[in-house]
């Protein structure tokens, strides 16, 4: 441990190359398995078709639209402001969407995969997203702003299928507040694959392919990110088995001379950083996954998605054993070049 400790550098320099690796790998598996777990989020509790948009409010559903053997529901969106914390002096600005209570297209499932009832008057059901990055729970009151309407709501659920930026609220309140009819919508959902001139229509293949995409770019920084991860923490490994062997190699010349072997030498000098890394691991290893949350809130509200945190002990291990592969690979080679000089 003395020998350790002797060259404060050296030592400085493992730590932070444990640390770096740990938040890098996190970090990495967190982007990858978020883009599975949205992906898959995304889709559940949708059991439409097809999904057209409009710019502007409809007053009444057409009768081409209405008629016919398929299901067919609407539902109202509309931005809005919302104020939480103690003093409700916090404001976010999001979409708020309504559905009927009674349609079977669209359901609201939470963390556990159970169904959330649609929201009564004076409630309100905030998306996995809004809730994790802006600290927010059930049961807690929030003030809805849409227009010149204000009105506080109770949470009541918190749903992983919603969409990033979307709350829900009661179909009847939403639309009082807008000053429109009981008819008024600004969507349709429909078992079947609708068309409209005057919509933006999505149906389901195109949803999941959308989705696909963006996973697939999620997936690809995460490859970059342990890229990086791997090229940082090498860079510091070797630095500081570099500076271990510069600064013991006079003490490694005299125990040579003193008879000592090889081996004997490389127990004293060169695998002290062993217990560093192992030490320097399980110390550093909640720090770093509180490091990688805090970089997937910051991202999340920089880039309006939501980015699920998710590590586990078998990607921690294998983090390890990268960490363990890499400081031995990299203090043979190092140890081979001094010997040939």
């Amino acid at each position: 441990v003395r020998l350790a400790l002797r060259n404060v550098m050296a030592l400085i320099l493992m730590l932070l190359s444990v640390f770096t690796m740990l938040i890098m790998f996190n970090l990495a598996y967190a982007l990858n398995k978020s883009s599975e777990y949205i992906s898959g989020a995304q889709m559940e509790g949708r059991y439409y078709e097809s999904e057209l948009r409009y710019d502007f409010m409809m007053q009444a559903l057409s009768e081409d639209l209405s008629e016919g053997q398929s299901e067919v529901t609407t539902y109202s969106k509309s931005a809005c402001e919302l104020q939480f914390g103690k003093k409700k002096d916090s404001m976010l600005r999001q979409t708020v969407g309504a559905f009927d209570e009674s349609q079977k297209l669209f359901e609201l499932i939470d963390k556990k995969g159970k169904v959330i009832p649609f929201p009564k008057e004076g409630e309100i059901v905030v998306s996995e997203h809004i809730a994790t990055v802006y600290h927010m729970n059930q049961d807690d009151i929030v003030k809805i702003r849409i227009g010149e309407e204000t009105e506080e709501l109770k949470i009541t659920g918190v749903a992983r299928n919603a969409e990033s930026n979307c709350v829900y609220m009661q179909k009847e309140q939403l639309k009082q507040m807008l000053g429109y009819s009981k008819e008024a919508y600004c969507g349709i959902v429909s078992n079947a694959v609708l068309s409209d001139e005057d919509a933006l229509v999505i149906t389901r293949e195109e949803r999941e392919k959308e989705l696909l995409r963006n996973s697939v770019s999620n997936q690809m920084s995460a490859v970059i990110v342990q890229v990086m991860g791997c090229v940082i923490g090498c860079i510091l490994l070797l630095l500081a088995v570099a500076l271990n062997f510069n600064s013991n190699l006079s003490d490694m010349r005299i125990l040579r001379m003193l008879g000592y072997k090889t081996k004997e030498i490389r127990h004293l000098l060169v695998d002290v950083y062993k217990p560093v890394i192992l030490v320097g691991f399980f110390l550093f290893l909640l720090p770093a996954l509180g490091v990688v949350k805090i970089i997937l809130n910051s991202l999340s509200m920089q880039i309006e998605e939501y980015l699920h945190f998710e590590t586990g002990v078998g990607v921690n291990l294998l983090i390890f054993g990268i960490i363990w592969i890499i400081y031995f690979a990299i203090q043979g080679l190092y140890g081979r070049e001094k010997r040939k000089r």
